[in-house]
């Protein structure tokens, strides 16, 4: 088949002018030269490339959107002004200061560089309908082929001669006098090429039946394809999948897998373009090496991501996209130990991480456009893409706000390990959540066998990691670990909840009990392995006496948590009665087939049913999902303060080790109780009374937290006595957090996909818990409490108010709730409503006769 010349020529005209939009590679290269030029900190170039990221993602869906207003030809037209009207225009404000600079060179740059984005690809791929991927590679490989076309031009324009910086950063005056100018060469070479392409492309106008801009599903395409000489034109068909809305897709929940997966990456792209040349300039390459392998690593952009289009092509987009985030987590890993070596070898090795760092980032590029239209079809790709990749806004500035507040020369283990982590947490998206999933294709008890390896297994050997610095340690001891939390952790709750249909919720709590009276068995065995005479810190530091004995406590911690597992393993089995419905707690997204739930009465005899469980799609089409999501969000921060900074603030506060250890210890009686606690109200009072209650306590123990010790309480006992209750009773409020959602979930969508819906809001912990220990990380929080736990306690306020719009289906107390605040979120919960008071029935009669 002959291929059409207007779409060869569309495809060429696509391929120019994502060329164009890749300056934006550029930036890695530019930031050393601008740091010189405006005196600003290394760490404030992080600025640069984020905002273009940001405002790329902000207009990328209105690009598309647009598009159907006023035609593509008008988008290309005012992204063209926006992009290389920003670069021209740079050159005047590069002399007045870090704001004009910004708002020329990456607001407007990135307003242009996102309007067209999507819109191009949906373009060029109405042509060729059966290679869309491969399509969306080429295209973009001219976006990765961008920093081979213009940091040579950079280079040659601004650092002809090879000039070294010296000791500060500074280049000399004959680099920096150069800067300016060279801004009216590259605006101009941006604007030749945008306009070039602007010309060249065309919409298909024989496949307008698929168009890319109709809101109407598009399920089939017929095409006509002319053969060379004098044959006839044949027709053949090209089976189209059906798309969907955008407001379809927002239903979806792969939307929201993917859009987490953007907002994970992106930390690594904002982070790894901004900083890898100046880490190669502060590790002693000269600056013509080091423009030599950033224009290289353009050529791994382009080629990888014409590569990994093909592979989405022949294997869908699953596995490229896990293969690239896998590959790309450890390469960076392991980048900062590349040029520990000597001069040739460290050049070499740090090329070859960069090629390979710079060819998975082109995947991200192809590999997510490519998926949305394997998911949601072609018709609206460059709308629903635009806005999965508007994920990119916040995960940009935020990644910006936190690294342009310190000093990032020399800390490159820890921003790399940083980029690692990110990668992994988008592998965890693809697959989460992973023991309610596992448990359907394999027995559970392999499930927990699994739990066991990764949680005791990363304990034990942690005992080897603890001296190889922080990466290491993170791997098996956060990592591994954690991965051993996660898997079994909602499965556990669902598996013994069967048990008891009338007390589902306080099976949830006493078994959470366990989770929270962890405190109780291992704070006294680590402080007795650890520090037995009480010894406190000298300058900041423990005396080696106790930190000789920190390796060999891993190990008998791991043998205890591994042998309590163990025993738990042993003693978890299924209710047999249950055990027939395997298939309707399996995940399956295809909407049910059987959709009556009516209630049978009989005068003779009642019968008991559970109650009717939303499947997972019928879930997450829910607005309620999404209200407990961000509640759960946002009560991760004070749970990771509180757990990390309660016993710093009572040391610092002047108590000794043994005391702030011993109330660390009895907080874990506190954390068990509630854990039940709280269980029995949600069965007493359904969930939302207790979850209110918690989270008001909570933010108002945190606001008054800092004011319980010295010097605002002048006596010591007072103040230890204060101390110990306001602890005992933030703790008392966190054990709530894990169970009343969990309770929640329950009541909400049902028993049968209890696990697996209440494992899909605990991502929210994932996000949560990285920001905020990212954030305080950087920070020396000796001493401001007082701004700690306000925030804990803003939190607290605002996840309640998400509280206050979710519907509880049997309220007590708290039943005005519903009709002045859930009311306003019906619309979005029609599903719910419509089989409300089924469920309550249901539910209201298999308490009742359960235990007859």
């Amino acid at each position: 088949m002959r291929l059409p010349a207007w779409g060869v020529l569309c495809v060429l005209g696509g391929f120019l002018y994502h060329l164009a939009l890749g300056y934006f590679y550029t930036v890695g290269n530019m930031n050393p030269y601008i740091v010189s030029y405006m005196g600003i900190k290394p760490s404030e170039a992080a600025w640069f490339s984020s905002t273009l990221i940001a405002l790329q993602a902000v207009f990328m869906p209105s690009g598309a959107i647009m598009a159907t207003k006023i035609g593509y030809k008008l988008v290309l037209v005012i992204a063209m002004i926006f992009s290389a009207g920003g670069i021209l225009l740079t050159r005047l404000t590069v002399d007045y200061g870090l704001g004009p600079y910004i708002a020329t060179y990456c607001i407007m740059n990135g307003i242009g560089m996102g309007t067209p984005y999507s819109v191009i690809f949906s373009i060029a791929q109405s042509w060729f309908p059966s290679s869309r991927a491969t399509v969306v590679g080429i295209i973009s490989s001219g976006f990765g082929l961008g920093a081979l076309v213009f940091t040579p031009i950079q280079t040659a324009i601004i650092n002809p001669n090879n000039l070294r910086p010296n000791s500060t950063g500074r280049f000399p005056e004959s680099v920096e006098a150069a800067i300016p100018n060279a801004f009216l060469v590259l605006g101009g070479l941006v604007l030749a090429l945008e306009l070039t392409g602007t010309i060249l492309l065309r919409e298909n106008r024989s496949g307008k039946t698929e168009s890319n801009y109709t809101p109407a599903k598009s399920t089939d395409f017929q095409e006509m394809s002319t053969l060379g000489g004098d044959e006839e034109p044949k027709k053949s068909v090209v089976c189209i999948p059906e798309s969907y809305t955008v407001s379809e897709a927002l239903k979806s929940v792969d939307f929201y897998m993917l859009f987490i997966i953007v907002i994970c990456d992106i930390v690594p792209v904002v982070l790894f373009t901004s900083t890898f040349k100046l880490y190669g300039i502060r590790s002693g390459f000269d600056d013509q090496f080091l423009s030599a392998v950033a224009t290289t690593s353009a050529a791994f952009n382009c080629i990888g991501r014409v590569f990994w289009g093909q592979m989405v092509d022949r294997f869908s987009s699953k596995c490229p996209l896990v293969c690239f985030l896998v590959t790309w987590s450890t390469l960076f890993l392991t980048f900062p130990y590349v040029t520990a070596l000597g001069d040739v070898a460290s050049k070499a090795l740090y090329a070859i991480w960069v090629f390979g760092l710079f060819f998975s980032l082109s995947a991200h590029f192809v590999v997510i456009p490519a998926t949305c239209t394997r998911v949601f079809g072609p018709a609206n790709m460059a709308t629903i893409y635009g806005l999965i990749y508007f994920g990119s806004c916040p995960s940009a500035l935020i990644t910006a706000g936190v690294f342009s507040l310190f000093d990032i020369q020399g800390k490159w283990v820890p921003i790399y390990t940083a980029c690692n982590c990110f990668c992994l947490l988008s592998v965890q998206s693809v697959f989460v959540p992973v023991g309610a999933i596992l448990a359907t294709v394999v027995s559970y008890r392999i499930v927990l066998i699994i739990g066991i390896i990764f949680s005791a297994g990363g304990i034990l050997f942690t005992r080897l990691t603890v001296d190889y610095g922080l990466g290491p340690y993170i791997s098996t001891y956060c990592i591994v670990f954690g991965i051993g939390m996660g898997v079994p952790y909602s499965l556990i709750f669902q598996i013994a909840s069967e048990w008891f249909p009338r007390y589902r919720t306080t099976v949830v709590g006493v078994i959470a009990s366990g989770f929270g009276l962890g405190a109780l068995i291992f704070t006294p065995i680590q402080t007795a392995i650890i520090n037995p005479k009480n010894l406190g810190q000298v300058n900041g530091a423990y005396p080696d006496e106790v930190l000789k004995n920190v390796p060999t406590a891993f190990l008998v911690l791991g043998g205890i948590v591994l042998g309590l597992e163990i025993i738990g393993t042993i003693m978890i089995r299924k209710c047999p009665s249950t055990e027939g419905l395997e298939e309707e707690s399996s995940i399956d997204f295809s909407e049910e087939e059987d959709k009556e739930s009516e209630l049978k009465s009989k005068s003779e005899s009642v019968e008991v049913r559970a109650p009717r469980s939303l499947s997972l799609r019928e879930a997450v089409k829910t607005i309620d999902f999404y209200l407990l999501f961000i509640a759960f969000f946002l009560n991760i921060m004070p749970v990771v303060l509180l757990t990390t900074s309660s016993k710093i603030f009572g040391i610092k506060s002047g108590f000794d080790d043994k005391f702030a250890s011993d109330i660390a210890t009895s907080t874990a009686v506190f954390n068990c109780v509630g854990r039940v606690w709280w269980g029995f109200m949600v069965d007493r009072f359904s969930w939302k009374l207790p979850m209110l209650t918690y989270t008001a306590m909570w933010a108002a123990f945190f606001v008054t937290f800092p004011y319980v010790v010295m010097p605002y309480v002048t006596d010591d006992m007072v103040a230890r006595a204060l101390y110990a209750i306001w602890v005992f009773v933030l703790f008392f409020c966190l054990s709530a957090n894990f169970v009343v959602v969990a309770g929640a979930v329950t009541r909400i969508y049902g028993p049968a996909n209890m696990a697996t819906i209440y494992g899909l809001i605990y991502i929210a912990t994932c996000p949560s818990a990285l920001i905020t220990a990212g954030v305080v990380s950087q920070f020396d929080i000796t001493g401001q409490w007082i701004p700690i736990y306000s925030a804990c306690a803003c939190a607290c306020v605002l996840s309640l108010t998400a509280v206050l719009f979710v519907r509880d289906l049997k309220p007590r107390v708290v039943g005005f709730t519903n009709n002045i605040c859930a009311v306003l979120c019906d619309p979005c919960r029609l599903s719910i409503l419509e089989e409300g008071k089924i469920y309550d029935e249901a539910y209201n009669e298999e308490m009742a006769s359960s235990f007859e």
